[in-house]
């Protein structure tokens, strides 16, 4: 890499400035460079290097081909490859088959690439003790976080952005835009890869770089990725402060165990109504290890003012009750829900009395189409016995005829159906995946394919009549 240190310079002071505010490394420190060879990723490499001398660091990267991209993919690789052997930098190199990662966790490729690469990483810094993985988050890369978590309905967290430094990784150029990078690069003749898949607006980050970030920079403001790192600083200044309230106003307003906590409605109310919602979210956290929603949290605080008796339906099977002075929070077992009666035979005898039927049948007897009540779904794909229950907020799926995952909630807002059908839909489950929104559809994971060899076919009765 050639050495220009005046234009480099700039870009060295703002890392350094970083690291003293976060402590991200130190003299001495092994870092581990997560190396995709794309623009960012080259430029932390340029940037750690010209700090090997300075801090007495030594460096190695890791490059995951995720097996996406055919030849286009092989080819970063053998980038990173080369680079590294010129810098005499150490490279540990995976390679998976991530669409059928994704497909086995019933997560989005986003959310297992995210896990596998960080899964990955771990593992090499542990093996061979690095002290720190470094990943190339930048400027705008924070900016999308924030407005990505404020559109999906936010509590203090999502305000935070990226962290420069959070379990053992540090994100050294993050207060570095990336049109100072690009133009950084490009000053300096440095090659990078890029990768197609980035501008696929499909994607929800590519969304709000391609679409929304563009506007806000250009019609409202310029520095706006600036502003928002100092909120997500401002933010994460109070934060400290914000979570003695809470833990102070979880130990006033609550007792409990691990499957049973009571709520005091008094003093919940009395606790500040800016922090009531971090408060009850701590609360089933610690108590009972589930993560609501903040539609699920202000739920509850709108059963406060319910007369006793009413209840709410949560996810991890939690049930909130209105008692005369509580809210009673209890995980429930699964005797509510309707396990679905079938033969496993062909053409098996169904059960004339459950709600939601199944039986195998050949492939010559499907219907496509015939009865919004009746759907066929490939067998072998289930891990498991199937349940019938009420959807629950937080349910998510693959609807077919939709690109990626979709919560239930936003698929029922989508199809516009009344308050009642939405209240009363059900869903069939295999575990913790939706198999099918009864009556309405299908998780394309469960679709039938010219490789399928086992067929169900899916019977849903509302009333408990039959369908046929």
């Amino acid at each position: 890499m050639a050495q220009r240190p005046r234009l480099l310079k700039p870009f060295i002071e703002k890392v350094i400035v970083l690291n003293k505010q976060h402590r991200l490394f130190k003299e001495g420190d092994s870092i581990l460079l997560a190396l995709s060879g794309g623009p960012d990723s080259v430029f932390l490499l340029h940037i750690l290097t010209h700090l090997v001398k300075q801090f007495n660091l030594s460096i190695g990267a890791a490059h995951i081909n995720h097996g996406l991209r055919g030849a286009a993919a092989r080819a970063d690789e053998q980038f990173c490859v080369e680079l590294c052997a010129r810098l005499s930098i150490p490279l540990y190199v995976k390679r998976v088959q991530l669409l059928k990662i994704a497909q086995s966790r019933g997560l989005s490729v986003e959310e297992a690439g995210r896990k596998v690469r960080y899964t990955f990483l771990e593992l090499v810094k542990q093996k061979y003790r690095y002290t720190a993985i470094a990943t190339a988050h930048n400027l705008d890369d924070n900016m999308e976080s924030v407005l990505m978590a404020v559109c999906s309905g936010t509590g203090i967290n999502g305000l935070l952005g990226i962290a420069p430094k959070a379990d053992g990784v540090i994100r050294p150029v993050l207060t570095i835009a990336k049109a100072d990078i690009l133009t950084y690069l490009q000053a300096e003749g440095l090659d990078y890869c890029t990768d197609e898949s980035n501008t696929d607006i499909h994607f929800r980050r590519n969304f709000v770089r391609h679409k929304i970030t563009p506007l806000i920079l250009e019609g409202l403001n310029p520095n706006a990725a600036e502003a928002v790192m100092r909120l997500s600083d401002t933010v994460r200044g109070m934060k400290g402060f914000i979570e003695e309230q809470v833990q102070l106003a979880v130990v006033f307003s609550s007792t409990g165990s691990k499957e049973r906590c009571t709520v005091n409605i008094e003093k919940i109310q009395v606790v500040n109504p800016f922090i009531q919602s971090e408060v009850i979210k701590k609360i089933v956290l610690e108590y009972m290890g589930t993560a609501l929603s903040s539609v699920e949290i202000q739920n509850i605080l709108r059963l406060c003012g319910k007369q006793k008796g009413r209840e709410l339906l949560l996810s991890g099977n939690i049930q909130a009750v209105r008692e005369s002075h509580d809210i009673v929070l209890a995980r429930q077992n699964d005797s509510g829900s309707d396990k679905m009666n079938y033969s496993d035979s062909l053409n098996g005898t169904k059960n004339k009395t459950s709600r939601l039927l199944i039986e195998r049948i050949y492939k010559k007897d499907v219907i496509l189409g015939s009865n919004k009540f009746i759907e066929y779904i490939d067998a072998d794909k289930l891990a498991g016995e199937p349940v019938l229950r009420k959807w629950r907020d937080g349910d998510v799926f693959f609807p077919i005829g939709m690109a990626g995952r979709k919560k239930v909630s936003d698929f029922l807002t989508d199809i516009k159906i009344s308050t009642v059908e939405r209240e009363n839909t059900e869903v069939v489950t295999d575990g913790d995946a939706i198999v099918w929104v009864a009556g309405q559809r299908l998780d394309r994971r469960y679709k039938l394919t010219e490789a399928t060899k086992k067929i169900y076919k899916l019977i849903y009765r509302a009333d408990g009549k039959n369908t046929n």
